[in-house]
């Protein structure tokens, strides 16, 4: 009888865990999840600020995209009565001119095309525009073409903090701004410098950064800090119709 109650309970505890295994057991699953958990939320924090980066990439690049093809074509007067120029150019505003239109589908001009064309005017509502940064957002400003009053101005793109030109002659020389009207078809290019922040703030990001245009001189406020992720886009555009001479 000894013998089989003996084998009984060497069976019994063969198939059993003890307190002490399974606290083992429970710390090692415990070790395990949070190791999952961990890369989980460093994908996940990783995703948000890719995220958040190409999202002001594509705010500055179209921006940027903007402003550069409307400043290339800055006092285009192929027909030379119409007068066009840069009115204003200080280092956050410009304001040009330029005869790109008639607003006539039809062939006016005899050369086979039905094409807009220029007319010698600058009249039209996108023959008259001011770039400008007001309350974080790049405006781009036009006129009434009947009164010539200024029209509501267009958001280009938001959460702009920083908007700066630098204006250089043929000699690549930098013209301060602001620039006197009648000198201001001594510019042959002007460099443009954008600084755009996320749109919501990231509590687990802190840092400060400063941002220089291509002239290496401090743009904006000076030194930006919080919790915003910011980034700087600049080009350089060469004007067709200036510093020729």
């Amino acid at each position: 009888m000894d013998r089989i109650l003996k084998g009984l309970k060497n069976q019994t505890s063969d198939k059993g865990f003890t307190l002490i295994e399974i606290l083992v057991a429970v710390a090692i699953s415990g070790i395990v999840m949070a190791g999952i958990y961990s890369a989980y939320y460093s994908q996940q924090r990783s995703y948000e600020v890719q995220e958040q980066q190409v999202a002001i990439q594509q705010n500055l690049r179209a921006a940027m995209y903007f402003l550069e093809r409307e400043i290339r074509m800055a006092g285009c007067d192929p027909l030379e009565t119409a007068n066009a120029a840069i009115l204003l150019a200080e280092a956050d505003y410009i304001q040009f001119t330029e005869d790109i239109s008639d607003e006539l589908d039809d062939d006016d001009d005899g050369d086979g095309d039905n094409r807009d064309e220029p007319d010698g005017k600058i009249q039209k509502a996108n023959e008259n525009i001011t770039y400008y940064l007001e309350d974080n957002n790049l405006r781009r400003s036009t006129i009434d073409e009947v009164t010539e009053d200024p029209l509501p101005p267009q958001t280009i793109a938001q959460n702009v903090e920083a908007l700066n030109f630098v204006y250089l002659n043929a000699d690549g020389v930098v013209i301060p701004p602001p620039i006197a009207a009648d000198a201001t078809r001594d510019i042959a290019s002007v460099q443009i410098a954008i600084v755009a922040r996320s749109e919501r703030p990231d509590p687990k990001y802190s840092g400060s950064q400063t941002f220089v245009n291509m002239q290496g001189d401090t743009i904006g406020t000076g030194t930006y800090s919080g919790h915003y992720r910011r980034e700087l886009l600049t080009a350089q555009v060469k004007c067709r119709n200036f510093g020729l001479e």
